[in-house]
């Protein structure tokens, strides 16, 4: 009841809570949406658990993932993984989901890390927490509750080597190492 849902999505073998809002062009397959869930514009929610009053940011993907209650997502892709309530993650924020040399994902544990027997795993992200731009989070592992992660000042360009032209770079491969603009 009370749902709003653009002529133009697309919503199949699902399951709404009263309220939610169904953006234009966004898709909803196999999934459960608590009460007052918004899905924007272009968004893709496939096979989720979406919370009460949580958000799909316009054109984000989510697959396989929880999104507790009052959870937003912006990230470009977001799969196998999980947002406590009131977590967010901005849209260049990334959460490593799979190993591609053929290992399985190590879980972090108080034992230290443990196999998690698979080689395809998400994250894990606290209530209250914040996941700002940039910052890149290993498969299998757990953000804090009440945190705000963000990428180290050091590792943001604000220097450039004196041995690079401002000019031109002359087709080097440059990094950034504390702060400084260098090659490799």
């Amino acid at each position: 009841r009370g749902c709003r849902i653009h002529p133009t999505a697309l919503v199949e073998a699902s399951v709404l809570g009263e309220g939610c809002e169904i953006g234009a062009h966004a898709i909803v397959r196999a999934s459960v949406l608590g009460s007052g869930v918004t899905v924007e514009d272009g968004a893709h929610v496939h096979a989720c658990i979406l919370g009460p009053q949580s958000r799909i940011g316009r054109q984000t993907a989510a697959f396989a993932s929880v999104l507790m209650e009052s959870a937003h997502s912006t990230q470009q892709l977001m799969q196998v993984s999980v947002l406590g309530r009131h977590a967010a993650t901005t849209s260049s924020s990334w959460f490593l989901d799979a190993r591609l040399d053929g290992s399985n994902v190590r879980v972090e544990s108080p034992s230290g890390l443990l196999d998690a027997g698979t080689r395809f795993l998400g994250c894990d992200v606290g209530h209250c927490t914040v996941v700002g731009a940039g910052v890149l989070v290993a498969p299998g592992r757990l953000l804090p509750s009440n945190a705000t992660v963000v990428v180290d000042p050091r590792q943001v360009a604000s220097k450039l080597d004196s041995e690079l032209s401002a000019d031109d770079a002359g087709g080097a491969v440059l990094a950034v190492r504390n702060g400084r603009l260098e090659s490799l």
